[in-house]
C-alpha cells in the first residue's frame, strides 16, 4: 500500500450541546470522505484527538441524506449520538437557506437515523431519533468478571424498549 504523504481534507470542528464555540462536546466532521479507506479514517481520528470523528460520504443536500461513519481512536462505531447531531448540523450549514428546517436520513452502519435541523442566530438546533435500542445477548463467564463491581443485575423485564430522542445545539467553529 502506498504511504500517504499529505491529506487534503475539508472538515469542520463543531461543538455539540453548546451555542458557543469551544464550549461543547467537540467533534470533527470530515466532508467528502468517500475516497478514504477505513484505516486512514482511523488515523485521522487519532490525529485530531477528539472522542469521535464523523466522516460523511454520499451527501445529497437536495434529498436530505448522507452516509456517516463514526470512529473513536480505537474503533468504528455502529452509532453514537453526538456525531450524528454534529454531522447533521454541518450538513445544515451547507444548505443554500440556513434558516429553514431540514430533515436528514443518515445511514450509519446498518441503520438509518432520522435527524432534523433548524438554523438559528449563529448556531444550529439538531434533534435525532435513533429508534428502538437493540440489545445484544447477556454477557456470561469471563467477560462479566472483567467488569467486576460495574455489573448491574436486573431482570430482562426491567429493560423496556423506547424511542430515544436526542436534542442538541451545535456551534460550527
Amino acid at each position: 500500500m502506498r504511504e500517504i504523504v499529505m491529506l487534503d481534507l475539508e472538515y469542520r470542528h463543531v461543538d455539540v450541546f453548546s451555542r458557543r464555540a469551544l464550549r461543547g462536546n467537540g467533534l470533527v466532521v470530515v466532508l467528502d470522505a468517500a475516497s478514504l479507506p477505513a484505516a486512514v479514517m482511523q488515523d485521522v481520528t487519532r490525529e485530531v484527538r477528539q472522542f469521535e470523528t464523523a466522516f460523511l460520504t454520499d451527501v445529497d443536500l437536495t434529498g436530505g441524506s448522507a452516509r456517516l461513519r463514526i470512529f473513536t481512536e480505537d474503533e468504528e462505531l455502529d452509532l453514537a449520538g453526538h456525531p450524528v447531531l454534529g454531522a447533521a448540523a454541518v450538513l445544515h450549514t451547507l444548505l443554500p437557506v440556513s434558516g429553514a428546517e431540514q430533515t436528514w436520513a443518515l445511514a450509519v452502519a446498518q441503520r438509518t437515523v432520522a435527524a432534523r435541523t433548524r438554523g438559528a442566530a449563529g448556531w444550529i438546533d439538531a434533534t435525532m431519533d435513533q429508534g428502538v435500542p437493540q440489545v445484544g445477548p447477556a454477557l456470561a463467564g469471563e467477560p462479566v468478571l472483567a467488569y467486576g463491581d460495574a455489573r448491574v443485575s436486573r431482570p430482562a423485564s426491567c429493560i423496556r424498549p423506547c424511542r430515544c430522542r436526542w436534542s442538541a445545539l451545535a456551534c460550527p467553529t
